[in-house]
């Protein structure tokens, strides 16, 4: 049936039973999937959203065609700095609560300070390393990997031009090559980010 309105049959090879049902799907509702999500919002409103926040941690895969499948696919090629981006096969929206949204909210509110749990000692210290630059980072999750797409809250920022064992005093996080291929932001509190979407390759 229909993916749409789930009461006529499938037009042909498509998902949907026609064009009007397909030009609704674009802007469906990630978890229903048969009224149209809230403006900027993922769901269509207060129901939906509830029952996806309960199940969290989750993950719903958005269909190819979708203007949010779009918007995620074009972020990822506009920071794409060298040669030509990889294949996209699936996409993802990750869904979490206000818990676990609570410490980003505070930390993004506030920019206080927390200790790091969970990082990488790298070039610039003990970190939670991320870039802008899609090239770089799908250079660490490779074809057969995945790669999230993140909100991050740099806070107070200082740019390098080469390594250091630390986040300076006074700063919140670390810039690097801001503008080329290499480019790398080091936030040093696993509360400075959450994931928003996750894109899998071939």
């Amino acid at each position: 049936m229909c993916t749409y309105c789930h009461r006529r049959p499938k037009f042909s090879s498509k998902e949907q039973c026609g064009r009007t049902c397909a030009d609704k799907a674009k802007r469906a509702c990630l978890l229903c999937k048969t009224r149209p999500k809230n403006k900027k919002y993922h769901f269509c409103g207060k129901t939906c959203k509830n029952i996806a926040t309960k199940s969290t941690p989750l993950i719903l895969e958005i269909p190819k065609g979708h203007v949010t499948y779009d918007m995620v696919e074009n972020k990822f090629k506009g920071g794409w700095k060298v040669g030509t981006p990889p294949a996209i096969t699936k996409i993802f929206k990750v869904i979490e609560n206000d818990t676990f949204l609570k410490p980003y909210d505070a930390y993004r509110i506030l920019k206080t300070s927390y200790k790091v749990e969970v990082a990488a000692q790298g070039t610039f210290g003990k970190g939670v390393y991320t870039s802008s630059a899609s090239s770089m980072s799908f250079g660490f999750c490779g074809a057969g990997g995945a790669m999230l797409l993140n909100k991050v809250v740099l806070g107070k920022s200082v740019q390098v031009s080469s390594g250091l064992s630390s986040c300076p005093a006074g700063y919140d996080s670390v810039v690097y090559d801001s503008q080329g291929a290499s480019n790398e932001t080091i936030v040093y509190s696993n509360d400075a980010l959450r994931p928003v979407f996750m894109i899998m390759f071939q």
